[in-house]
C-alpha cells in the first residue's frame, strides 16, 4: 500500500477502493481553479540589501537552534532576538522585497 502523497504524479496511480471514480478529474479542476500567490514567480534580488541579509543570517544562526529546540525561555529571549533582527536590518529586507513585489504587479 502507498499513500497518494508519496507518488510524484498521482494522476497516473490507481485509485483506492474508497476513492470516487473521477477523483483525478475533480483534482485537476480544483488545481486549475485555485488562486496563485502574488509572490508566485518572484525571484527576490537581494543585491541592494546583501549586507543586511548577511547580518540577519548571522543573527538567525545565533538564535535559531536555542529557540527551535526550547533550550531557552522564549519570553526572555524572543524580544532580544527581535531587537537584534531589527538592528541587523530585517526591516530594510522586508521593504526591499515588498518594493519588488509591488513592481511585479
Amino acid at each position: 500500500m502507498f499513500n497518494h502523497w508519496e507518488i510524484g504524479n498521482n494522476f497516473i496511480t490507481h485509485l483506492w477502493d474508497s476513492d470516487v471514480d473521477d477523483l483525478w478529474t475533480i483534482t485537476e479542476e480544483f488545481n486549475r481553479s485555485t488562486k496563485k500567490s502574488p509572490a508566485f514567480g518572484l525571484s527576490f534580488d537581494l543585491n541592494d540589501v546583501s549586507t543586511e541579509v548577511a547580518a540577519v543570517n548571522s543573527t538567525m544562526s545565533q538564535y535559531r537552534m536555542v529557540l527551535e529546540n526550547g533550550t531557552v525561555e522564549p519570553e526572555e529571549v524572543l524580544s532580544e532576538f527581535r531587537d537584534k533582527l531589527k538592528a541587523a536590518g530585517i526591516d530594510a529586507i522586508i521593504a526591499c522585497k515588498q518594493q519588488q513585489m509591488d513592481a511585479k504587479k
